[in-house]
């Protein structure tokens, strides 16, 4: 493609031809009125149309006006004598010639020169990546609009600043190290990622390119830094590093849930064996024995270590949960009561309840236990005493999708704070925080498993647990739970049931894999004259049924065991019996859905005592149809 004539005469393809008429016809005119001055360089004005019309018109152009000149020397000069000789005149037209094409290539450069030119403007000026021309001391030249943008200041703000000093305080030093090493040796060009401080002082990571300009005899004569914003990616990146953290993180808790679910599960067997037979000696030890409170003693400790199983059991999310609808508002309030009784008479509590209904679905045992738990930490956090504020309000939040995917569109929630002015944690510490058995008590003060059991109750409801603490500043729980749409309903008293009789006639066919909790279980209700056929496994029971299926009309089962779990064996005794009444024991709550419980199934959880036991087997015994 031929480049642009930039020229002011050069308004159409005539306009060269024009311009070589004018210049032609007015140096004729000089040169016939001035060539007897200029005796000894009579073509200078013909020359000057020449070179006139081919520097600011064209070369065809320039040729026009030296066959003009030609034409018109005869003109321009007298017939007789003519003043110049024929080799003069040769030179003359061989000069032009020449002079034409000189100017002609000249001319060609120029355009080529300026297109170039006008590319690299339209680059500089419209790039997407800020680009920073740097001398060979590291300090900026120019800088183009991309890069102000980037940066939020015009180019004067950063001319003549150190271009490393744009970079992050910690960055600096080891970008003018890398700078003064490019300069300093062969290599062409560095990169490198890191952040970099705007003018507003607001920071974003950048991937700079510095290339080194180097002169024809390799000399570094200054560099350009080609900078991309790269916190997109960044951010992607860190948020893509979050979510994969988090999915250890529940892969963990899930497998550590699993764990102590099933700890919990054998340790309320162990319970519910240590309380029976603590009950059992109790019968028979009056209140002015001397073992009475040693037992007592015993009981107590047994009653502990099911709250701890129920813990656990939280945790592991297969606590027994009678979820419900409850105004926090009203919780908190009638809570006041127990817990001024835990706190020291140093600290303050302040309830601050929402200004509207703050119903949530949740078991309102597990509300009080996770409450409590929160209030004990945030007392054992006060040694010198402060104030524990706990606030409630409604409004919006995100909340994480039931499945624990990720965050969810914005629900409306009741926000519950638990505030204290204690001394605060660590980022160490609130990293580990939520993980079972971790704590910073001295041996024997805490178990570890208070704030997960809080936050086992909060995943369990769909809900999110956040936390503010900074040392020496107080500590915040910020607990969000969806808010229930359906109102409160207020509790009624459950119609008295008829008293349940002891049908000492009946049969019960006990299966439990668990000898000690089997044996004491049958002991329990033929204390209270059942007849008791005790099975050690599904199979065991099989055959005991077999030969006494016409007498047995209570079949009490583990839920959980190896060969085959409770409802299956259940179901193939049904089959044999079909007025067979079950009743299911497990310390999993979630063991046996709900819709399995009728009048003639029943569930008794782990740990029990002997009145539960009996109570349950009395109930589905006296039941009818």
């Amino acid at each position: 493609m031929r480049p642009p004539r930039n020229r002011a005469l050069a308004f159409s393809p005539a306009g060269p031809y024009v311009l070589a008429l004018l210049t032609a016809g007015i140096a004729i005119a000089v040169t016939r009125w001035s060539w007897p001055f200029f005796a000894a360089t009579p073509f200078i004005p013909l020359f000057a149309a020449v070179v006139l019309t081919t520097h600011f018109g064209s070369g065809p152009a320039g040729f026009v006006a030296l066959g003009l000149s030609i034409v018109g020397a005869t003109t321009a000069f007298p017939a007789t004598p003519f003043p110049v000789g024929p080799r003069a005149f040769g030179v003359y037209v061989l000069v032009s010639i020449i002079a034409n094409r000189v100017l002609v290539s000249r001319n060609r450069v120029e355009a080529a020169l300026r297109a170039r030119d006008a590319e690299v403007q339209a680059v500089w000026r419209h790039a997407g990546l800020g680009v920073a021309l740097l001398d060979r001391d590291g300090y900026i030249v120019r800088v183009n609009p991309a890069f102000e943008r980037l940066f939020g200041a015009a180019t004067a703000a950063y001319a003549g600043k150190l271009f490393a000093s744009c970079s992050h305080g910690e960055e600096v030093e080891a970008e003018r190290t890398r700078f003064a090493q490019l300069m300093a040796s062969a290599e062409t060009a560095y990169q490198s990622e890191h952040r970099f401080r705007r003018r507003d002082d607001t920071l974003f990571w950048g991937r700079v390119t510095v290339s080194s300009i180097r002169d024809q005899s390799g000399y570094p004569t200054g560099a350009m830094a080609i900078l991309e914003d790269v916190s997109p990616r960044h951010e992607a990146e860190q948020a893509l590093r979050v979510s994969e953290e988090k999915l250890r993180q529940a892969q963990k808790l899930e497998a550590i849930g699993q764990l102590v679910a099933g700890v919990a599960h054998n340790f309320n067997n162990l319970l519910t064996v240590t309380r029976g037979y603590a009950e059992l000696l109790l019968v028979r030890h009056a209140d002015d024995d001397p073992d009475h409170d040693d037992l007592v003693e015993i009981r107590m400790a047994a009653d502990r270590g099911a709250t701890l199983a129920k813990q656990l059991l939280t945790f592991g999310r297969r606590h027994d949960a009678r979820a419900r609808h409850v105004d926090l508002n009203r919780v908190v309030c009638d809570l006041r009561a127990m817990l001024s009784r835990v706190i020291r008479e140093d600290i303050h509590l302040i309830l601050q309840p929402a200004a509207q209904p703050a119903i949530v679905l949740i078991d309102p045992h597990d509300v009080e236990q996770m409450l409590l738990n929160l209030v004990i930490n945030a007392r054992d956090a006060m040694p010198t005493g402060g104030r524990i504020i706990i606030d409630l309000d409604v409004g919006h939040h995100q909340l994480e999708a039931a499945g624990g995917g990720e965050v969810a569109s914005q629900k409306e929630v009741v926000r519950l704070c638990v505030s204290d002015t204690g001394e605060g944690m660590t980022p160490d510490i609130r990293e580990h925080l939520f993980e079972p058995f971790f704590t910073t008590k001295d041996v024997g003060q805490g178990t570890g498993l208070g704030l997960a059991f809080v936050d086992g109750v909060v995943r369990h409801h769909h809900g999110t647990i956040d936390v503010a603490s900074t040392p020496g500043h107080g500590t915040t729980f910020t607990i969000y739970l969806p808010l229930a749409s359906a109102p409160v309903t207020a509790s009624t008293a459950s119609p008295v049931a008829q008293q349940p009789v002891v049908r000492s006639d009946a049969t019960i066919l006990l299966v439990e894999d668990e000898s000690p909790l089997r044996a004491l279980t049958e002991r329990m209700l033929e204390r209270v004259g059942y007849r008791v056929l005790s099975a050690a496994s599904p199979a065991d029971a099989c055959a005991l049924f077999d030969a006494h299926a016409r007498e047995v009309t209570l079949l009490v089962t583990d839920v959980v065991m190896p060969e085959m779990h409770g409802p299956a064996l259940a179901q193939r005794l049904i089959t044999q019996r079909p007025d067979l009444r079950v009743l299911f024991m497990s310390g999993y709550s979630d063991a046996i859905p709900e819709s399995t419980v009728t009048r003639r199934m029943a569930f008794l959880k782990k740990p029990f005592v002997a009145a539960h036991l009996v109570t349950a087997v009395e109930t589905l015994l006296s039941a009818a149809g």
